[in-house]
């Protein structure tokens, strides 16, 4: 959204040279195996490449609506780089403290 306009775009995993995959690789069936799955993914700890990509590409397009300065390509990027330095999982930490407190 910019003023009165707004921007409508899609994306699929192969924007990001990414191979479509079943999204049945990556199902949960409960809140606390969807935590887990988001902390291994956050940590490097997690072995299915199709949840770090689904989180990767879901973090890009968060980037991308939050920074007006931002293409998809530079928002995948520092997903990919928020998720390997560690960052990601730091704010996750930072985000259960504050809400256990």
């Amino acid at each position: 959204i910019d003023g009165d306009s707004v921007r409508i775009f899609e994306m699929s995993p192969g924007d990001f040279g990414i191979e479509q995959s079943d999204m049945r690789n990556v199902r949960v069936s409960t809140s606390e195996e969807s935590a887990a799955l988001i902390r291994d993914v956050f940590s490097g700890k997690c072995e299915n490449s199709d949840a770090v990509n689904l989180v990767v590409i879901n973090a890009a397009a968060a980037i991308l609506v939050a920074s007006r300065n931002s293409d998809i390509s530079t928002a995948f990027d520092r997903a990919k780089e928020a998720i390997n330095s560690g960052a990601a999982a730091e704010k996750l930490r930072q985000l259960a403290d504050l809400t256990n407190r």
